[in-house]
């Protein structure tokens, strides 16, 4: 007899697995929820963002009023760097503390270039042209 190639939530996806795209599932971590507790209203039973937040508002609580709720102390979450990124990272940290790094500074007084420059321009503007600093740098 022949079985369908696809199962809903109900019986948990081809592979056992709750159908749900990665972005979903990361919402539902972030949450401590459970993927197979959410009902899913997409095609084959698929759990979408719709439906994780429709979860949430169902079970949240009821807010305390303004005056007794207390700031958000949280300390945000940190998750470890992977792949290419982790390489990425490292390397830029080992080219910060092995690459001697120095700066230079100059200070040249160019007075006399800019009083130059007021002589030359009625020249330049005769010709139809801008004296800029350029070309004497």
């Amino acid at each position: 007899m022949h079985q369908p190639r696809h199962r809903g939530a109900a019986t948990g996806g081809l592979l056992g697995k709750v159908p749900a795209s990665p972005a979903v599932r990361r919402l539902v971590r972030e949450h401590s929820l459970l993927l197979k507790d959410i009902a899913g209203s997409g095609k084959d039973g698929r759990v979408l963002k719709e439906d994780v937040l429709a979860h949430l508002d169902q079970t949240s609580q009821p807010a305390a009023p303004a005056s007794q709720s207390l700031p958000d102390t949280q300390a945000p979450r940190v998750e470890p760097l992977r792949g290419i990124r982790a390489v990425m990272a490292k390397r830029m940290v080992e080219a910060a503390s092995t690459i001697p790094h120095f700066h230079y500074g100059e200070e040249i007084d160019v007075t006399a270039l800019l009083a130059l420059r007021e002589r030359l321009k009625p020249l330049a503007e005769a010709q139809g042209e801008r004296l800029t600093l350029m070309p004497f740098l």
